[in-house]
């Protein structure tokens, strides 16, 4: 176990990543190659293939960074990192930003439910809240002081059982997020039949928690028409709507995501 300790300053400067890390994933999906997990087995079939037509430079750099305790890379060509990430990663793009925009959505719940003590309380069982210490399962263990320079929380898909904490200049602590799949409880086109094409498409999109302003972009209409069809979601149970600053957060309740579906 690693200790993690927290002074005022440091709890004012904790903050979530907004998206995945490219070269964390690299790094993580290279474990997960390395450890074989039940979950990425299906995953591994696929990049084995083409991992091998990549040669041994990407080979060679794969197991270093995968061995290695932090995703170091100054000294790798890009290139080659550049390949690993269009193998391992780019392809499952999608499933890794719906996962990480579903976590962040999360996230946002808990601050805005418990301030930062609610946000810090919800890693478990990866990390336990005690006041002023956050005790994460990882390893190496020890002690980590953070003397003001707060903690960034970074989601991955490809961390998987244990987060990993890297004592940058600004302290990292990465952990896995719940992964989504392409499986959904109900069809889509069960789905548009029971609600209609447009209020469906905003229920799915509202899976990975997304603004009004996004969903809109995303489904090519306006603010407005998202607006209206989220109010209507929300008053049937499906839908929580909750505000961040100026911008306002939508979210499946736990009826809306038994009629959407979850990935495994």
């Amino acid at each position: 176990m690693l200790r993690i300790f927290f002074d005022k300053d440091d709890l004012a400067r904790v903050s979530v990543a907004s998206a995945a890390d490219p070269l964390w994933e690299v790094v993580l999906a290279g474990r997960r190659l390395r450890d074989r997990p039940p979950p990425f087995r299906r995953w591994e079939r696929v990049v084995r293939g083409d991992l091998a037509r990549l040669g041994g430079p990407a080979t060679t750099l794969l197991r270093l960074l995968a061995d290695g305790p932090c995703p170091a890379t100054a000294s790798a060509p890009a290139e080659v990192v550049a390949a690993l990430h269009g193998v391992l990663v780019a392809p499952w793009a999608a499933a890794v930003r719906e996962s990480v925009d579903a976590d962040r959505a999360r996230r946002a719940h808990d601050l805005l439910d418990g301030g930062v003590h609610g946000l810090l309380s919800g890693f478990l069982p990866h990390a336990r809240w005690e006041p002023p210490v956050l005790v994460v399962d990882c390893a190496p263990g020890g002690e980590l002081h953070l003397r003001g320079r707060g903690l960034r929380l970074l989601p991955s898909y490809f961390c998987h059982g244990r987060a990993v904490v890297r004592d940058d200049p600004v302290p990292v602590l990465v952990y896995p997020v719940e992964r989504l799949n392409a499986v959904t409880a109900v069809g889509g086109d069960c789905l548009d039949a029971l609600l209609g094409p447009t209020r469906g498409a905003v229920l799915r999109g509202v899976r990975s928690g997304a603004g009004t302003t996004e969903l809109a972009r995303r489904l090519g209409t306006s603010a407005a028409s998202v607006s209206r069809h989220t109010g209507v979601l929300r008053a049937a149970g499906l839908v929580r709507t909750a505000r961040l600053g100026r911008k306002t957060v939508h979210s499946l309740t736990a009826l809306g995501e038994s009629l959407v579906g979850r990935r495994a």
